[in-house]
């Protein structure tokens, strides 16, 4: 909020409740933008999960969130990309997440161990889902114990589209 320039090996301790907005020079001098939300109370009274990770699935790391209304360009991974829902906040209240996508193409599983992974892993290698363009809702519910049982938490619906197309970085 106070327009300081930070380099991108800085952590930044916020306290403070409210949505931070960070603009920097990206590739190609391209403007960055990004926006993090701030709640410091944590509420640890059911399982949750903070958001979900797209996940390139070549070389397991992630590479944005999915937003409910974003998109998903699928053009720069043709080996494929994972969806991971990420437990930071509250780990020890999660036994386990199901996934459940609707729309263009469906895919539901279950995974009762961290990381957990849209289309499975094995010891965080995530493996591939190909998916085709088209509209998508992805409800995650995380659970207390192991096989999507005990206690459900609320469950996150995010509404997404698949494209597949060439895109000039600076747009």
């Amino acid at each position: 909020p106070s327009n300081q320039v930070i380099s991108q090996s800085l952590q930044i301790s916020a306290t403070e409740e409210g949505i931070y907005t960070f603009v920097g020079i990206g590739d190609e001098n391209c403007r960055v933008e990004d926006q993090v939300t701030v709640n410091p109370c944590i509420d640890c009274s059911e399982p949750t999960i903070d958001y979900i990770s797209i996940i390139n699935s070549t070389t397991d790391q992630p590479i944005g969130r999915l937003e409910d209304g974003g998109f998903i360009n699928i053009f720069d991974y043709p080996g494929g990309l994972n969806l991971n829902a990420e437990v930071i906040s509250c780990p020890d209240q999660v036994g386990s997440v199901r996934f459940v996508m609707t729309g263009d193409g469906t895919h539901s599983r279950t995974e009762s161990k961290a990381p957990y992974a849209f289309a499975g892993d094995g010891n965080g290698n995530y493996r591939d889902y190909f998916f085709t363009p088209g509209d998508y809702t992805l409800t995650t519910t995380a659970y207390s114990e192991n096989g999507a049982s005990g206690t459900a938490g609320t469950p996150i619906m995010i509404n997404f589209t698949v494209i597949n197309q060439e895109i000039d970085p600076c747009e």
